[in-house]
């Protein structure tokens, strides 16, 4: 292999070398970087989920058990308002015509039945031909039968949740007690419709609905005995799928999260999985909000940034190479002429021209070899000129052996002195050659590592741009929920007016009592219990309103922080454009440093060697002024070797072509 193609082939690797590894370590630190940013967004985004689950599931809740209080302290005053109007002897049917246009008012509807269950007292239809009979068969009243334990004493009351009616599919509520005078059902229903619109607006199918869509891929609520209650599950394309049963990496990952009482992810191969517990008012857990966020977005750019590397390792690494190719050529090339001239020299071939030299260590190589050129081609002419007078004046050798001895006495000094002048020289190149290339390598590295602290700067811009999309979609969700609380506001306005309503019957029943005198005066009492009590349901709705407004100051505060973050991280991401703008300005004076010492690099590369060069033609030099010495020694031994030495000193001279004879 040439010394060009060694050099550009050193070169070349080390150009190669650093660029994978630079782009290497530049690809883990951005994957390590913006996953954490994936978990961290991730967990928050479970932690709000499981937060507002609790609270979704504990509104409609509430509201049904204020709901069924209030429907049993009706049943209870028209249980009180049948007994003393039985005591008073009124007639059934009387007295369900002054309930039902109480019940009218109020929509609700009201039953009372005998001691055997039969309903004599009704205001819901005007048929009297079917009369209702309660039942202890669950098989034959599936919903009716748990009010007949009034009948047996074997409970006061009896609350049951919100149903479908089996009559006609309404969604009622009834509330029945016990009788006062005697054992008997006294029932209130209410229509209770708007409780399945508001768990529809406030419910975890609605909750999952909202959020589930972009990044967010799937939505799992678990309960405490890790079984799915509710789950979602959309494609990439944003395609609605069947849930998946519960991995066991995912119930893992719950039983984490119970037993952490804190959010707990993990990274999988179809994205990023986070569990976060949902928490009730107590304190206790009552499951847990399992979400995967899909991962894709971040392969593809962390993909994009590698691919970003390996071009720009192309792109350094193509110029080094033909850098090295061209520094190769400009070594090798000088050194080849100056290897011509000495082999043409040393073939004896004193004919040809000394190339061209330049103004580097090479053409001063070159220039040496011209004036050893010349010197050598008089040297060879007066040997010759020396040869011929020898051959025809004898009585000189001495003589001339005399000069000559001392010539090459002095010869052979400054030879020596020279030989060790070149030897500090060659020496000191190549100190001078590691210094410089150790300084161009710490500038290569300077100017490598300036560019990636920019090139990662503007990636990390990227990121907290999305980052900050991404907050504030989230914070156009807790929006969404603030509205669904507001409808909350409904329901209790609602409650308060038939708080009023029953206040203003109770004022009217007092009136009627006072207008039928010492006959009225149970009435009159059952009427102030009445207000009393509507009172208190007026006091109770406060309450509710009171604990609403809570409810919404704290989705509010949310999204005050929220915004507050997104807002903090705005300012981040101005802050780290401004360090890669500052980055950029100190990456091109770099630059231009490593460039120069690449140019003395090259240019002590070239003097070291021409040194080299120098110092064994100098040793050359100095064994042919030993022989030289000794052929006069020779010469002194004795007269007629003297002949035969001019003889072969002739032949030897001979083998030289010079270009003009010896003057």
């Amino acid at each position: 292999m040439t010394l060009r193609s060694r050099i550009a082939l050193i070169v070349a690797l080390l150009v190669s070398l650093v660029a994978i590894a630079t782009t290497g370590v530049q690809t883990l630190l951005s994957r390590e970087a913006v996953l954490g940013q994936v978990r961290q967004g991730g967990n928050a985004i479970a932690e709000s989920l499981a937060r507002a689950a609790a609270f979704a599931a504990e509104v409609p809740t509430q509201v049904e058990e204020e709901m069924g209080r209030q429907m049993k302290t009706q049943a209870t005053l028209v249980a009180q308002l049948v007994a003393i109007a039985t005591d008073a002897g009124l007639q059934p049917t009387t007295i369900t015509q002054q309930l039902k246009a109480i019940a009218e008012s109020e929509g609700i509807e009201i039953l009372a039945s005998d001691s055997a269950g039969r309903a004599i007292i009704y205001t819901y239809t005007d048929d009297t031909d079917s009369l209702f009979v309660f039942s202890p068969d669950p098989n034959e009243q599936p919903q009716a039968h748990q009010f007949y334990q009034l009948l047996e004493g074997k409970a006061q009351s009896v609350i049951q949740d919100a149903q479908k009616r089996e009559t006609d599919d309404k969604i009622f509520k009834y509330v029945g007690v016990g009788g006062i005078d005697k054992p008997r059902i006294v029932q209130v229903g209410m229509e209770a419709s708007f409780l399945e619109r508001l768990d529809q607006n406030l419910g975890m199918q609605r909750l999952l609905d909202e959020l589930i869509g972009g990044e967010v891929r799937g939505i799992t609520m678990l309960s405490s005995d890790f079984s799915p209650v509710v789950s979602r599950r959309v494609t990439r394309t944003g395609t609605v799928t069947a849930p998946l049963p519960l991995s066991a990496s995912d119930r893992r990952l719950a039983e984490d999260c119970f037993r952490q009482k804190k959010a707990c992810g993990r990274l999988a191969s179809d994205g990023y999985h986070v569990a976060a517990p949902v928490t009730r008012a107590d304190g206790s857990i009552a499951g847990a909000a399992l979400v995967s966020i899909s991962t894709d977005a971040t392969y593809s750019l962390l993909w994009k940034q590698s691919l970003g590397g390996l071009l720009a390792a192309f792109c350094l690494g193509i110029p080094g190479i033909l850098a090295a190719v061209w520094l190769g050529r400009s070594i090798a090339r000088p050194v080849q002429l100056a290897v011509g001239v000495a082999e043409a020299i040393a073939a004896g071939d004193l004919t040809h021209d000394t190339p061209q030299a330049t103004n580097d260590e090479v053409g001063r190589l070159l220039r040496a070899f011209a004036a050893m050129h010349v010197s050598l081609a008089g040297l060879i002419g007066r040997i010759q000129h020396a040869g011929n007078r020898l051959s025809t004046v004898e009585s000189d050798t001495s003589d001339s052996l005399k000069r000559q001895e001392i010539a090459i006495r002095h010869f052979d000094d400054s030879t020596a002195e020279i030989a060790a002048a070149v030897s500090q020289i060659s020496a000191t190149s190549n100190e001078l050659l590691q210094a410089t290339g150790q300084v161009r390598d710490l500038a290569r590295e300077a100017q490598h590592v300036a560019d990636e602290g920019q090139g990662g700067l503007e990636r990390m811009t990227d990121s907290m741009r999305q980052l900050d999309d991404a907050m504030h979609a989230f914070t156009r969700k807790l929006a969404t929920i603030s509205q669904r609380a507001a409808g909350i506001t409904t329901v209790v306005t609602t409650i308060a007016k038939v708080a009023e309503h029953t206040n203003l019957l109770s004022l009217n029943a007092t009136i009627e009592a006072e207008k039928a005198g010492e006959a009225g005066r149970g009435f009159r009492v059952v009427a102030q219990e009445i207000r009393r009590l509507a009172d208190q349901t007026a006091i109770a709705t406060k309450d509710i309103e009171r604990m609403v407004g809570e409810m919404q100051g704290a989705v509010s505060s949310g999204t005050m922080e929220m915004d507050r973050f997104r807002n903090e991280v705005s300012g981040r991401v101005s802050a780290v454009a401004e360090i890669s703008d500052n980055l950029g300005r100190v990456v091109q004076p770099v630059a231009a440093v490593s460039r120069s010492l690449e140019q003395v690099h090259e240019g002590m590369q070239a003097q070291s060697q021409g040194a080299g060069q120098i110092r064994d033609a100098m040793k050359s030099l100095q064994t042919a002024a030993g022989e030289s010495s000794a052929a006069t020694a020779m010469f002194y031994a004795s007269l007629d070797e003297l002949r035969a030495s001019i003889n072969e000193l002739n032949t030897e001279s001979g083998r030289f072509r010079l270009e003009t004879p010896p003057a």
